[in-house]
């Protein structure tokens, strides 16, 4: 699976990804934000969510990552209700 990492507000942002579209329905995409890992839902669009926000639909994984942490903003506050 591809990594791809960033910082986001001084937060630390860890994606795993299947590498093709064939491996996609194998395996569940992986996000962490500071070591924590957040569930992540795939939504039948190709779009992501993830629990805390509901009703929202994200285009990729590092979006749906800075959205959690402008929610989230306090690196102690869990990142998913």
């Amino acid at each position: 699976m591809p990594h791809s990492r960033e910082t986001y507000k001084g937060r630390s942002i860890v994606i795993e990804e299947p590498e093709d579209e064939a491996r996609l329905s194998e395996g569940k995409p992986s996000l962490a934000i500071d070591d924590q890992r957040v569930n992540v839902i795939q939504n039948p669009d190709g779009t992501y969510s993830s629990e805390g926000l509901y009703y929202t639909k994200y285009a990729s994984l590092p979006e749906l990552a800075r959205a959690i942490i402008d929610s989230y903003p306090c690196e102690d506050e869990p990142l998913s209700s």
